[in-house]
């Protein structure tokens, strides 16, 4: 099965370096990129742009302050301006985040550049035309792009890096993830448990929130959570507060879906909570969840049929840990050191 580490382009949660020039990035005067480096020292120093300090060292690169506000910049637009509405521990926590995903992309791009691996065409034109459908059609994302103060050209690289970045780590990984009969096993006694779970549930987004807005947020989900085990019809709730556009109009349900399906903090709930109750307040990387369990069934498929999709599942997992650990081993061996600031 391929993978391609894509996500949406204006709610990605991972960033991906152009990489291409290994020189000292600094940022120009009167650029949007420089005031807003200045506007941000008023709270950390070290981020005024006529310093440009070094904040991550490597056998392979350096990255500049003027770098990494320059990346953010590019990459959320004008939104970047709210970074100056932080405190200085929340600006530290999200600019220490945001330099340790650049860095992760600039080694994978590099290590991925020594493979013979090229990017797909076809597969970027692919991933760029669901981003023109989820916004309507090719004008309404352009649109979209330019009153977020987002660079097409910017968007087009990263898209393109993605994909290549992608392919070479499903090269990388389909040379070791091979599934064992233990594993199998393991994974047939699991299914055997529960293996479907109904579930009704409420979404309240935090993508791209503030620290602030997301404290909001998580009290609007605790007086909805208060609703609900007071005796209000769960479905209703879900109908009139319920941000995820796949469930809302059903009152929240998700039927019969199995393990592996859903994020990993949705699912454990999910699984554990009792039947016919309702979840604390979940978090998960969309947002605030709060769970009603409307059942739960077990599998009565043999091993033989349920191999297939078993084996789909472990290599998903696998997957994952493969590559982390890959990802893991590229900043030891490029002796990555990240500053404190």
């Amino acid at each position: 099965m391929k993978r391609v580490w894509i996500t949406v382009v204006l709610l990605a949660a991972g960033f991906i370096a152009c990489g291409r020039n290994q020189k000292i990035v600094s940022l120009q005067t009167g650029t949007p990129a420089y005031e807003l480096a200045v506007d941000l020292a008023e709270i950390l120093p070290v981020m005024h742009p006529d310093t440009n300090r070094i904040l991550a060292h490597s056998n392979i690169f350096h990255v500049s302050s003027g770098e990494l506000i320059q990346f953010i910049h590019n990459f959320y637009g004008y939104q970047a301006r709210s970074l100056a509405n932080m405190d200085r521990d929340q600006l530290s926590q999200f600019l220490h985040q945001a330099l340790n995903q650049l860095v992760e992309g600039k080694l994978l791009l590099a290590e991925t550049k020594k493979s013979r691996i090229k990017p797909e065409k076809a597969l970027i034109d692919s991933v760029l035309q669901v981003q023109y459908d989820q916004y309507g059609g090719k004008e309404n994302f352009l649109r979209s792009l330019e009153n977020a103060g987002i660079s097409m050209d910017f968007v087009m690289e990263d898209i393109r890096n993605k994909v290549w970045i992608g392919e070479y780590l499903n090269q990388y990984v389909e040379e070791s993830n091979q599934i064992t009969d233990e594993q199998m096993e393991e994974a047939y006694q699991a299914y055997q448990q529960d293996t479907t779970v109904s579930v009704r549930h409420i979404l309240l987004l935090t993508q791209e929130k503030s620290e602030a807005e997301k404290r909001e947020i998580r009290g609007r989900m605790q007086d909805i959570l208060r609703s609900a085990r007071a005796g209000e019809d769960f479905g209703e709730l879900a109908r009139q507060y319920s941000e995820d556009p796949g469930s809302k109009d059903t009152g929240g349900l998700y039927d019969q879906v199995t393990r592996g399906m859903m994020v990993k903090p949705f699912e454990d709930a999910a699984f554990t909570v009792p039947v016919g109750q309702i979840s604390d307040i979940v978090e998960t990387r969309y947002g605030y969840h709060i769970i009603k369990v409307e059942g739960r069934d077990s599998g009565d498929k043999t091993m033989d049929e349920m191999r297939p999709e078993l084996e789909s599942r472990l290599k998903d997992t696998q997957w994952r840990v493969i590559a982390t650990s890959h990802i893991q081993e590229l900043w030891v061996t490029a002796a990555v050191e990240i500053a404190e600031f």
